[in-house]
């Protein structure tokens, strides 16, 4: 049984005139892993960091999924005031509990930002000068453009096309690439797109949102069979 490590995200909502604070994770990425017979197993931000080394063993794999910003005193060391974020100090440590234990790791959007801060690297603010439209229109409309794969990744091995889709909804990018990570894949803007480790281990992730074009660009679910079969390796 391949059990997968989900940190959620934490939100308010108002049920019956009453406002509360509630963990979530958003349907599509349950459904994907379950319809790879993978079990997901939600981890609250809330969890204390001295209790990781138990989730670690209880999961197989991770994957870091979609959400806020990650606070900028992570990765600029310039700021005077360092704030806080327990979603993201969780992240990152389990992150690197799953790195030294080679436990597989798939990241998307958020969670390509929090493996490279991880690994030393910084984030920007998309710029002008990056013509493609990378956000969610106002009316809701969500933007898809093109990546290149690069030839000697193994994303380029798992999806076996030079050029594929994918759809965006983030107004950050990679700065500086972060140590043992590699690029796997761009957009025509130059936006890094996809990053894995540059070993052998299997940390790959993907600045799109791969769990919500699934069904419509079907490539994407050997990108999950990969991981998952990874984990299956491993366990």
């Amino acid at each position: 049984m391949n059990i997968i490590g989900i940190v959620c995200m934490e939100m308010h909502i108002d049920k019956n005139g009453y406002n509360q604070k509630v963990n979530m994770v958003a349907n599509s990425y349950i459904e994907m892993l379950i319809a790879n017979d993978a079990v997901p197993m939600m981890i609250s931000p809330q969890m204390k960091i001295e209790h990781l080394d138990e989730i670690v063993e209880k999961i197989g794999g991770l994957m870091l999924i979609g959400g806020e910003d990650i606070k900028q005193g992570y990765y600029n060391s310039e700021l005077l005031i360092k704030e806080i974020s327990k979603r993201d100090e969780l992240e990152i440590e389990l992150y690197k509990k799953c790195k030294e234990r080679k436990i597989p790791v798939l990241g998307i959007c958020r969670g390509l930002q929090i493996i490279n801060v991880a690994e030393g690297g910084t984030l920007e603010d998309i710029s002008p000068k990056n013509f493609i439209k990378h956000t969610i229109d106002e009316d809701g409309f969500i933007n898809y453009h093109n990546i290149s794969i690069e030839k000697d990744s193994k994303l380029r091995k798992i999806l076996n096309v030079d050029n594929y889709t994918v759809c965006s909804m983030h107004h950050q990018k990679i700065d500086k690439l972060g140590q043992d990570l590699k690029i796997s894949a761009k957009s025509e803007d130059g936006i890094i797109e996809a990053i894995e480790s540059n070993n052998n281990d299997f940390i790959l992730a993907f600045q799109g949102h791969i769990e919500k074009n699934i069904k419509n660009f079907k490539k994407y679910n050997e990108v999950i069979k990969a991981f998952l079969n990874s984990v299956a390796i491993k366990r």
